[in-house]
């Protein structure tokens, strides 16, 4: 509960001291400003033909950070979302879909927070959100977090059996805004894919578009759709309107982290 004053700096700042100033008293000037700025959400709805009153929410983020192209961490996410929408305009969806790009998603899932606080209507209509965040890299391991219950993870699970791309995938909470939704009461996921260190890397200069593959990230975003059409044009809904047992205490740990957090600011305010 310290507040440190902090600063980021370039690799190449940080040698150039070391090399050429090493032993010498170094004055570091801190200036910071406060300022609020607005963010928003990008919503397009696609009415289902059969089902319109059952709906799937679709999301990715939009926002990165400073010094990155956000090639990877989110412009990938942002084509998937992008695509399925081109496929449900063209074919039309049994059940209503909801695209959301999230806007200030990077400094806390701020976008899909406020988004789920401003729909809790439109929430109680949504039987699934299905989150796309980080695709297509050429190395790195596909992961699928399941923040709904066991009877969706496995049936994930067998899904890409059948279409034979292997995923890590386990009950938890995204670092995403599949989050934001389960937290509201909707059964979530996100799938992404990771990388191992020296390949694509965010919140960096490292995250550019040379470090995707155009045909794993044509492979990615075609899974996803399979994947999200078995939902939208099922018979019956198939998604249980619940959350497991640890999906729901990792919700609770989180709430109780921010909890005490929001405790220690208020008393640094008074």
């Amino acid at each position: 509960p310290v507040e440190l004053p902090g600063v980021s700096m370039r690799m190449e700042d940080a040698e150039e001291l070391v090399k050429n100033h090493l032993g010498e008293t170094a004055h570091l000037v801190l200036k910071t400003t406060t300022r609020k700025v607005e963010s928003r959400n990008v919503v397009a709805v696609l009415t289902g033909t059969r089902l319109p009153q059952e709906e799937v929410a679709l999301s990715a983020h939009y926002d990165s950070v400073r010094w990155s192209k956000g090639s990877w961490d989110n412009a990938s996410g942002c084509v998937a979302l992008l695509e399925i929408l081109h496929h449900y305009v063209e074919n039309k969806p049994d059940r209503t879909i909801r695209f959301i790009w999230c806007g200030s998603e990077e400094i806390g899932l701020k976008g899909s927070e406020k988004y789920c606080e401003a729909h809790k209507d439109d929430l109680k209509k949504i039987i699934y959100n299905v989150n796309f965040d980080m695709l297509g890299n050429t190395l790195g391991q596909r992961y699928f977090a399941c923040s709904a219950c066991e009877e969706v993870l496995h049936a994930f699970q067998f899904f890409a059996k059948v279409k034979g791309i292997a995923f890590n995938s386990k009950l938890e909470l995204a670092s995403s805004d599949s989050t934001s939704f389960a937290k509201a009461g909707v059964p979530s996921s996100t799938i992404g894919k990771g990388a191992p260190r020296g390949g694509a890397e965010i919140h960096s200069y490292h995250d550019m578009i040379e470090r995707l593959d155009p045909d794993t990230l044509y492979r990615d975003v075609n899974f996803s759709l399979e994947y999200v059409d078995m939902v939208v044009n099922a018979a019956v809904n198939p998604i249980p309107k619940e959350l497991s047992k640890a999906v729901k205490e990792k919700i609770d740990q989180a709430a109780k982290r921010m909890a005490e957090i929001d405790g220690e600011e208020k008393k640094d305010e008074k």
